[in-house]
């Protein structure tokens, strides 16, 4: 151990648990709006598979802060496990690829070509 008051297992475990708290929050609100009905989103595998990562990544980014000693009690890694599914959900409502052939007239006037 490198001075860190628990093990990596546990800030994952910690971090896992904040983001299927969230999860959960989610899916009761989701289901008591629609009278006891199960959206249709959560029939699809696709959407499991999605919240699953984004879970799994709240557990990663718990023991990487861990790990850097960033979180040193449980409740600090139940918390970035609660906040990293939303900060994900919001990088990626942000997220602005713009679409542009390389011949695009765009992309020669960045290029300061033709």
């Amino acid at each position: 151990m490198t001075g860190a008051p628990f093990d990596w297992s546990e800030f994952g475990l910690w971090g896992i648990c904040g983001g299927a708290a969230t999860l959960g929050l989610e899916v009761w609100s989701a289901i008591r709006e629609r009278d006891g009905k199960a959206p249709p989103r959560y029939k699809r595998i696709s959407y499991w598979i999605g919240e699953a990562c984004r879970i799994l990544v709240g557990g990663g980014l718990a023991i990487v802060l861990g790990k850097a000693q960033q979180v040193t009690v449980p409740l600090g890694a139940f918390t970035v496990g609660v906040a990293a599914p939303l900060v994900l959900a919001r990088l990626g409502q942000h997220v602005n690829v713009p679409v542009t052939s390389p011949a695009s007239p765009e992309v020669k006037r960045e290029q300061g070509i033709g």
